[in-house]
């Protein structure tokens, strides 16, 4: 009887070890790998959602600015920071789409989780708004030392206006001559952009080389608030 048993424990063994050596060789890696994908997803959904709320304010933002109910005969300012720039982005769109060309006068984009325009569908779309919604200067504030804004890429398959400076090719090309005066006295500080006929004032400013007060490796994405008040004078932030 123990023979048998013996015998039959011996079959089993025989049988069950090439898959235990195949569960410990491909199984365990691959549900691993679903481990970390799952993990992975709960934060791109966090942000898809977040995102998805930061397109609605801009929204009900561009809403509430063209009834003019708000600040009657003023222009208005935007700044955003991070999603909040989805918020100015949207915000600028709507606008753009409700033909309310003159209330935004100058923009400011810190850390931009939007997409960077280096698609020419983007530039283009981009570039239409800008011209023709924004009245004075737009600026873009960023840093190759974000390293929050790659997981932009990750959630979105874009790279993110936050981490690049943009429009950098195109300059004035003669069709607006009445901004000239505007790239004169803006001269160290803006430069005009242009692109398929559309121009508007726009600067790029890289705050790599800026010195962070807590953080020794520079200004980064979780930084930019505790130096707030250095970037906006390194950018000549007056509106």
């Amino acid at each position: 009887m123990l023979g048998v048993k013996g015998a039959f424990s011996s079959i089993f063994t025989l049988l069950t070890s090439p898959l235990k050596a195949f569960r410990k060789r491909f199984i365990g890696p691959i549900a691993a790998a679903i481990g970390v994908i799952e993990l992975a997803s709960g934060p791109a959904k966090l942000f898809k959602e977040s995102k998805a709320n930061a397109k609605v304010a801009g929204k009900l933002l561009a809403c509430a600015l063209a009834l003019r109910d708000l600040f009657p005969g003023q222009t208005i300012s935007l700044i955003g920071f991070s999603l909040g720039t989805q918020v100015v982005k949207t915000c600028l769109k709507t606008l753009h789409e409700l033909g309310a060309t003159q209330i935004i006068q100058n923009v400011t984009f810190l850390g931009a989780a939007i997409d960077k325009p280096d698609k020419e569908k983007t530039r283009r779309r981009m570039a239409e708004v800008f011209s023709n919604i924004v009245a004075g200067e737009i600026k873009n504030v960023f840093t190759a030392n974000d390293w929050i804004l790659p997981m932009y890429m990750v959630c979105e398959t874009d790279l993110a206006m936050g981490r690049s400076d943009v429009f950098t090719e195109q300059f004035l090309d003669g069709r607006r001559t009445n901004l000239l005066g505007e790239i004169e006295r803006h001269r160290e500080l803006s430069a005009i952009a242009s692109h398929d006929q559309r121009v508007f004032l726009l600067q790029n400013y890289d705050i790599y080389s800026l010195k962070s007060s807590w953080f020794l490796n520079g200004i980064g994405h979780i930084s930019y608030k505790n130096n707030l008040q250095l970037i906006l004078e390194h950018i000549d932030f007056h509106h």
